[in-house]
């Protein structure tokens, strides 16, 4: 897919169901054949998920990283036209590992492929990266029921 067809953020919106504070995906870079994907999440001081912890315990929750790849994911799925309208459900992480802590002033390079689409159920293989070094990969699992819940 071109530059200039890749969604900007009030597209995403659009797309997503989340809102503030609970939208983790920034920038969309990259979306192309094979069902690749590739974003952004950059990660301030302000996060609330910070909030109450002192300076040395300023780490991303290990959640918090498998729903910003779950996003992307369901970004990607948003793509086919099928797809479109509907919820798809992060439901289940498969050999996920975290390999190096995200902190605030980090930009996480996340990315995805589809490995596997069957009905309305499939998987998905992630990786992010924080200034090339690999700080989780795996593989989660997804869902995709009728639906809207993309909010007016």
């Amino acid at each position: 897919m071109e530059k200039n067809n890749l969604p900007d953020i009030d597209q995403i919106l659009k797309l997503l169901p989340h809102r503030y504070p609970f939208v983790l995906i920034d920038k969309i870079t990259s979306m192309g054949p094979g069902f690749k994907i590739t974003g952004v999440k950059n990660i301030t001081y302000n996060e609330w998920y910070f909030q109450g912890l002192p300076p040395s315990l300023r780490i991303v929750p290990a959640l918090i990283l498998c729903e910003a790849v779950a996003q992307l994911g369901s970004l990607l799925v948003f793509q086919e036209e099928e797809s479109q309208g509907k919820l798809i459900y992060f439901t289940g992480i498969e050999s996920v590992r975290f390999r190096k802590p995200v902190r605030a002033g980090d930009s996480l390079q996340l990315s995805g492929e589809i490995v596997r689409r069957k009905g309305r159920v499939g998987r998905f293989k992630v990786e992010g990266k924080v200034e090339d070094r690999i700080v989780l990969e795996g593989v989660m699992r997804f869902a995709i029921e009728q639906g809207n819940g993309v909010p007016e």
